[in-house]
């Protein structure tokens, strides 16, 4: 560790019995957290959809599931055990494609996900525990009132190195652009990565502040031996309750203004301007082409067309698309049909995966893959795994962030973009960005 420093104090609202919990999840391999922190984002146009479930915790591994060959879970028509984890943004290459990823090394690890020993969630009204900590949970359950709780001021100081430099980033995204010209593809989301230089010493209670200072729907914490996750995710990917199956592609971003006018202004700026819109509805279409493969014919319909949300830091602009499932098929099609999704790849899909693989040239790993869960009678839901400090098992501590390139985007605004997106992490973790990252 390089240090720390001190700021002003964060504080979060947690059940009473939170330090209970993390004393039992210390002791397990497999730990899942799923935080809807009461984020109700005042919508400018269009209506908000609040993740499944308010708070889902799980500890203990009763069954693993990794893919490599293993039995998949998720095949089952009507699973009846509730699964927790996470897919990388690499094993979509199965579902997009028949083909392995470019990147061989990636296929170890590339899914993880548990049936977990002990399950506890709350739905806004009543917590529910299965499992077999019952004795352990029922005393949890007389300190259920939310609290404050004040995390520490004293913040790592790490420092991180770029693994494309501007002038690198700008190079790569021209040449994705000199594709969008020649018609190969009409949009590709082109990432970088900051890679930490220093260890963190505490993910859990780093993560605690992470969602503290960026509260966003769909934070998550996920540790199994393949990874650790640590998540301020503001995107859903799929939702799925009884028949109804939807998605919420986010493209388009500006920061928040300082005051309320200069706010409002930069909120309306992103509503009306064509090429964010355009990257929006582009998106769109892939996702209710991606919808339609698992569908009931004439269902998929697109609502809340291009809203605008406005988060603590940044406003984004996010459109619905629905369609009622067929009753034979299973949550593994449902992924197969969709992943990875749309907003994180381009389109069209394939194409922009492969484009993306060349200069891109690594793999991404779990950034821009997917959290999800499923609960048997209540449903599945998933996130998108963007603003995201997240590590392979022996690997190095990474920040992935990225923007769409269209045919009249400007790459240095798209490169300003990612600066903003990464902001927050800068200002929790004190990072000390250098520059001299590789070269064209």
């Amino acid at each position: 560790m390089a240090g720390t420093e001190k700021s002003g104090p964060l504080s979060i609202q947690l059940p009473e019995f939170w330090p209970l919990f993390e004393q039992a999840a210390a002791q397990e391999s497999h730990v899942a957290v799923f935080y809807d922190q009461g984020f109700r984002p005042d919508s400018i146009s269009g209506l908000y959809r609040p993740p499944l479930l308010s708070m889902v915790l799980a500890w203990g591994a009763e069954k693993v599931y990794g893919g490599a060959g293993e039995p998949n879970p998720f095949r089952q028509n009507n699973l009846s055990d509730a699964w927790l984890g996470a897919w990388s943004y690499d094993s979509g290459w199965a579902a997009a494609m028949p083909r392995n990823s470019p990147f061989e090394s990636e296929a170890e690890g590339a899914v993880s996900f548990f049936k977990p020993r002990n399950l506890l969630y709350f739905n806004g009204t009543d917590w529910t525990f299965q499992g077999e900590a019952r004795t352990l949970v029922q005393s949890w359950l007389k300190q259920t009132a939310w609290k404050e709780q004040t995390l520490s001021v004293e913040k790592p100081q790490l420092k991180a190195q770029w693994r494309f430099s501007r002038s690198a980033y700008l190079q790569r995204a021209e040449a994705l652009l000199r594709h969008i010209q020649r018609g190969d593809i009409y949009e590709v989301n082109f990432c970088n990565c900051l890679e930490l230089e220093s260890e963190l010493e505490h993910p859990f209670q780093e993560w605690k502040r992470l969602i503290a200072a960026s509260p966003m729907p769909f934070a998550s914490y996920l540790k199994t031996p393949q990874l650790e996750l640590l998540s301020a995710s503001p995107e859903r990917f799929l939702a799925c309750q009884g028949s109804t199956l939807f998605s919420q592609p986010m493209k388009g971003t500006r920061p928040r203004g300082k005051t309320m006018a200069e706010d409002l202004a930069a909120a309306r700026h992103l509503e009306t301007d064509a090429k964010e819109r355009s990257e929006n509805i582009m998106i769109c279409d892939l996702v209710r082409n991606d919808l339609s493969k698992v569908a009931e014919r004439g269902s998929v319909v697109v609502k809340d067309l291009c809203q605008v949300l406005p988060f603590k830091n940044v406003h984004q602009m996010i459109s619905t698309v629905e369609c009622r499932v067929r009753p034979e098929i299973s949550l593994h099609q449902i992924w197969e049909a969709a992943f990875p999704m749309g907003s994180m790849t381009g389109a069209p899909k394939v194409r922009a995966m492969e484009l993306i693989a060349e200069q891109e040239e690594q793999p991404r790993g779990y950034f821009s893959g997917s959290a999800a869960y499923w609960i048997p009678g209540l449903g599945f839901e998933s996130t998108v795994l963007i603003r995201s400090l997240i590590r392979r098992a022996g690997g190095q501590w990474q920040i992935g962030v990225g923007s769409a390139l269209t045919a009249v985007c400007n790459p240095q605004e798209e490169w300003e973009e990612c600066q903003w997106k990464i902001a927050p992490f800068a200002q929790i973790f004190n990072l000390e960005l250098r520059d001299n990252a590789k070269p064209v």
